[in-house]
């Protein structure tokens, strides 16, 4: 009786032992680490000047992964600049009409004309009184009104010019002159763009997978030429089988472990598939084996200790 007893609970205790063992593999999933790699293209075609990283960096944000040929685009930038500063200085010598220099000729010419017209004024006055008193004709009376018109006509002709060389042009070659400006800035400004565009650089932390193409190779527009990993590009794929699937959500959090791990990563769930498939070739087992499954990625919070193609055990929380 003492046998059989000990035997039944030795039975007991087993069928406990593969009950919980069971129960532990139905939480315990087997998936991998799969990463999308950024291919950083050549956004210009061009000559690589400059190869900067190499196979298995680790890289920073905004640091220079290559370069291609700029000196077709810096002769632009060059030959803009100097347009632009012959624009503006078109444009400020409307703004301030003529130089000193031709302003203080006038104003030469027009003491000179002043004085011609006082000499005139005083003749008048001679010859009138002359004509009064008969001693001359009255013909030089006429000559030396004429000679008065002409200096005063002079005189005013000089002082106009003085005041127009002192004006700024007429608004609307004012406003060509600032037109032609501001199109010469914008074409600078896009041949800038192009001159940056032939460096380019590394939009956040990453690591070098490979490289495509080398210093002196002539690379197209839209060519990839370095391969880059992330860790935001990690996801960890893995599959669960449909009486499972309802105990799943988007944003859920998941336990992963890879070998050698002392302690498992959370991981949020980011992607459930509609679509039923069946049990991976690598994923076989006896008791999965011919079973209906469904793709299920999460991302993972931290990658240390995660590779890419990296089996995982992941851990579904209760």
């Amino acid at each position: 009786m003492k046998m059989q007893s000990r035997l039944c609970l030795l039975i007991s205790s087993v069928f406990i032992l593969l009950s919980c063992s069971d129960s532990q593999q139905e939480k315990k999933l087997t998936g991998y680490v799969e990463s999308d790699y950024l291919y950083i293209a050549a956004p210009q075609a061009g000559w690589i000047h400059e190869l900067n990283v190499k196979d298995g960096q680790l890289i920073k944000n905004q640091q220079l992964l290559f370069s291609l040929d700029q000196d077709k685009q810096q002769l632009a930038v060059n030959e803009l600049q100097a347009r632009l500063e012959q624009a503006n200085d078109k444009q400020q010598d409307l703004l301030t009409g003529a130089r000193q220099q031709e302003i203080e000729k006038l104003e030469a010419q027009l003491k000179e004309a002043s004085a011609n017209l006082e000499l005139a004024q005083l003749e008048q006055i001679r010859v009138n009184k002359l004509v009064a008193e008969k001693l001359i004709s009255e013909e030089e009376a006429d000559k030396a009104n004429t000679q008065l018109e002409k200096a005063r006509a002079a005189y005013q002709q000089i002082n106009a010019s003085i005041d127009v060389a002192k004006l700024a042009a007429r608004p609307a070659q004012i406003s060509a002159a600032q037109k032609e400006v501001a199109a010469v800035q914008a074409q600078l400004q896009q041949a800038k763009w192009q001159l940056e565009q032939r460096n380019v650089y590394s939009e956040q932390d990453a690591q070098v997978v490979d490289l495509l193409h080398f210093s002196g190779e002539f690379v197209n527009v839209g060519q990839p030429i370095v391969v880059l990993e992330t860790a935001s590009n990690f996801k960890i794929r893995f599959f669960v089988s449909q009486e499972k699937l309802s105990q799943l959500t988007p944003g859920q959090t998941v336990e992963v472990k890879a070998d050698g791990q002392s302690k498992p990563i959370e991981a949020s769930i980011s992607y459930i598939s509609n679509q039923a498939e069946y049990t991976p070739p690598v994923l076989y087992t006896e008791g999965a084996r011919q079973k209906l499954v469904f793709l299920v990625e999460a991302k993972p919070q931290s990658m240390a200790g995660l590779h890419a193609g990296l089996p995982v055990e992941v851990g579904l929380h209760e």
